[in-house]
C-alpha cells in the first residue's frame, strides 16, 4: 500500500492534477492519499480530483481530504507558506502512526514504481541528505548558512553537517512527528513560523530531527557520494531524460508548462 500526503492550495491545483495523474497511470500498487486544502477548499479539490480520476479511468483505493481548520486550526492568520509546512510538521494528526510519504502537489511520476521504489537494500524508507560544506562549496553560501543557523537555533546544537529537503517525494514517520510535537524543537518551530523566519525549512527540521534521535528509521543517502537520487529533470520535448528517475519535480510557482502537461496527458 502506497501512503502518500499532500498539502496543496488553490495555486497549485492544476499541477495536482497531473500528479494525481501520473501517479494514478503509474503506481502499481493500491494508493491511499491524504490530501489537505485551505478552509473553504474541500468542495473544489474534489472537482480536481474526480477530473483526474475521469481521464485516467483509475480510482484510488482511499481518498481522504481536510482542510487546514479541521486539525491546525493554530495556523489562521499565518502566511500560507509557512503555514504548510507546519501542517507537515504534524501530519501525524491525519496519517497516525508509521511510515507515509510527503508528495507535494508538483511532483510528477515519469516511470512505474510502488512503495519498495523508496527504499534500500535495507528494506527501510531512503532518506535523502547533501553535506552543507558540499553545498556550500557549489554556489548560494549565504542561503544555506541561513538554513545552518535557523537549524542549530530549533534543534538546540552548535553544529549542523547535513541538508535534508534533498528529493520529493520525502519519507515520513508518523510516530517522529508525535513526539516531535510534544517537544521543545516543534515549539521553537512554530515560533519561528509565525515569524517568516527566513531560512526555515519543516523538512530540514524534521529529517535532522530523526537523524538524530531516530537513525535506524531510515536509510540515510548522500546525495553526492551515493547518488544519483530517484528525481530527475526533463528536456524541452517534456520526455524524462535521466534513465534513474522515477519522479519530476516541476516547482509550481514556475507556472504550468505546457510540454509537462502534455506528457502527463498521453500516459
Amino acid at each position: 500500500m502506497l501512503r502518500l500526503f499532500t498539502k496543496t492550495w488553490v495555486n497549485d491545483y492544476p499541477w495536482l492534477k497531473l500528479a494525481i495523474k501520473s501517479v494514478l497511470k503509474l503506481c502499481d500498487e493500491p494508493i491511499e492519499w491524504t490530501i489537505i486544502v485551505d478552509n473553504g477548499q474541500k468542495d473544489h479539490v474534489k472537482v480536481v480530483i474526480g477530473q483526474a480520476m475521469q481521464e485516467t479511468n483509475i480510482v484510488p483505493h482511499l481518498v481522504k481530504i481536510y482542510e487546514s481548520g479541521e486539525y491546525w486550526p493554530e495556523v489562521n492568520g499565518i502566511n500560507g507558506y509557512y503555514a504548510q509546512q507546519w501542517i507537515k510538521m504534524n501530519a501525524h494528526l491525519v496519517m497516525g502512526d508509521g511510515y507515509f510519504l510527503n508528495w507535494d502537489s508538483d511532483v510528477i511520476a515519469v516511470k512505474k514504481f510502488n512503495s519498495e521504489t523508496f527504499k534500500g537494500k535495507s528494506g527501510r524508507p531512503i532518506f535523502w541528505l547533501s553535506q552543507f560544506n558540499h553545498l556550500i562549496q557549489h554556489g548560494n553560501g549565504d542561503i544555506h548558512r541561513e538554513r545552518m543557523t535557523v537549524m542549530k537555533e530549533i534543534i538546540g546544537i552548535h553544529e549542523v553537517s547535513f541538508e535534508y529537503m534533498r528529493c520529493m517525494p520525502i519519507p515520513m514517520n508518523g510516530s517522529i512527528l508525535q513526539c516531535g510535537s510534544t517537544r521543545a524543537e516543534w515549539s521553537r518551530a512554530f515560533e519561528a513560523i509565525k515569524s517568516n523566519r527566513s531560512g526555515f525549512s519543516e523538512f530540514n527540521i524534521i529529517g535532522m530531527f530523526s537523524h538524530l534521535y531516530f537513525p535506524d528509521c531510515y536509510e540515510w543517502r548522500n546525495c553526492d557520494s551515493d547518488g544519483p537520487t530517484w528525481a530527475g529533470g526533463w528536456d524541452e520535448n517534456g520526455k524524462c531524460f535521466q534513465d534513474h528517475a522515477f519522479v519530476s519535480q516541476r516547482y509550481s510557482w514556475g507556472g504550468m508548462e505546457r510540454h509537462i502537461e502534455d506528457w502527463v496527458n498521453r500516459l
